[in-house]
């Protein structure tokens, strides 16, 4: 993956150009809802910089775990090209080494998916999950103080429609263009 550096970059590039386009949305929804109720906003904030901080940390914690697997990994391709290689496959029949090599790789590659599966579901899915909570309270406790004003009379029922669907939008802005920050960082750390 290191070698890939013209991948990374290409990936880094359209990220930020992705993250431009998103961030115009948010911009753009955050004005809308900010119109409606100001306070929407602050509600969101909280809840959104903790979000970014830990993709963030995510991010770099599958680089390092990748950067510690780099040995394993370049041992992986020399299992297989001992068996490929065409200058190598008499000596593997020879030595009967076939089934050694296939063993070395299939214990090497699962100590590598598991390590990875464990970063993904320990720490990755419950931030995924903690942030679907917050942001969760968070959008229903905006929904009802909308409700206690349309109840007052100081905000119609179109209005919260709007301030509904608005809110909604942002979320799923602010989720795209946290997730495109740590696939920045990620590309920017090979590159």
């Amino acid at each position: 993956s290191q070698g890939n550096v013209a991948v990374h970059l290409s990936g880094f590039l359209t990220s930020i150009t992705n993250l431009i386009y998103i961030s115009l949305q948010v911009v753009s929804v955050a004005a809308l809802l900010f119109y409606i109720d100001g306070w929407a906003v602050f509600i969101l904030i909280p809840v959104t910089i903790p979000y970014i901080w830990f993709q963030l940390y995510i991010t770099r914690a599958q680089y390092e775990k990748r950067i510690l697997q780099t040995t394993r990994r370049r041992w992986l391709d020399y299992y297989i090209s001992c068996v490929m290689s065409r200058g190598l496959i008499p000596e593997v029949k020879i030595n009967n080494l076939a089934p050694h090599l296939t063993e070395r790789y299939r214990d090497t590659i699962e100590s590598i998916n598991a390590e990875d599966l464990e970063l993904r579901t320990k720490i990755g899915l419950r931030g995924q999950m903690i942030f679907g909570i917050a942001f969760t309270i968070a959008y229903f406790a905006m929904l009802a103080y909308a409700g206690l004003r349309v109840i007052s009379g100081s905000l119609l029922v179109g209005e919260l429609a709007i301030y509904a669907r608005t809110a909604t939008q942002l979320r799923s802005f602010v989720q795209q263009a946290t997730n495109l920050s740590g696939t920045i960082v990620d590309k920017l750390l090979y590159v």
